[in-house]
């Protein structure tokens, strides 16, 4: 298929959306790590303090797989692989950012 120019302004806008899209994903998700840090950083009781690298590396770790297990079955073409990507990172970078949530409202019960 030959592009036309107004083909490609909607793909490029298209595409535009989900690099917002992911972007807000990815800076959630960092809020959510940040918030871990303050919230369990020095906090001795029930070893918060000791387990925070443990929780972090996990969550991050959590973003990843969820990437990889995604990319495991994922064939994509043309301008589709772009937006694929994009929606996965979206997808599991709020996983993490929910993950984050739940350890957090777990911890204060």
């Amino acid at each position: 298929m030959a592009w036309q120019a107004a083909d490609l302004e909607e793909a490029a806008g298209k595409l535009c959306e989900l690099r917002r899209a992911h972007l807000e994903a990815r800076q959630r998700l960092r809020a959510g790590l940040s918030r871990l840090v303050s919230e369990f950083a020095g906090v001795t009781n029930h070893d918060h303090d000791q387990n925070l690298p443990k929780t972090l590396r996990l969550v991050q770790q959590h973003v990843r797989v969820c990437l990889e297990s995604i990319r495991s079955q994922w064939n994509a073409h043309s301008m589709e692989i772009l937006w694929s990507e994009e929606r996965m990172a979206i997808f599991c970078n709020n996983q993490g950012a929910d993950l984050i949530e739940q350890i957090l409202a777990e911890s204060e019960n």
